[in-house]
């Protein structure tokens, strides 16, 4: 995910929204080094009012040819004052594209 637009909107009482807007979605061959947590990731955006980007190794390859990508958010991380929700783009449509690393190892495979 990367540019991910995470605003903090108030719900109307004590607690505020965070949300966070998957842009895209770039697969790598190659595993992050020193990845920071996914939590830490979000707070960082809020702060500097910035998007970001975050990583995750949790991906699912289904038997039909689609894959799942699972959120690290653990529950006790999101308190009674945040509630974090994920939302996509108003045409519905993520784009996937392939990193560098990915593409350059594809070549050396068909080779």
């Amino acid at each position: 995910m990367k540019n991910n637009k995470i605003q903090k909107t108030d719900s109307g009482g004590d607690s505020f929204y965070r949300d966070i807007v998957i842009t895209d979605i770039r697969l790598h061959s190659i595993k992050a080094t020193n990845p920071k947590s996914f939590s830490r990731k979000i707070e960082k955006s809020i702060r500097n009012k910035k998007p970001g980007r975050v990583y995750s190794n949790q991906i699912k390859l289904n038997q039909e040819g689609t894959f799942s990508l699972s959120v690290p958010i653990s529950k006790e991380k999101e308190s009674n004052k945040y509630k974090t929700r994920f939302f996509i783009p108003k045409n519905g449509i993520i784009p996937i594209s392939m990193g560098k690393d990915l593409i350059e190892k594809m070549k050396s495979l068909n080779k």
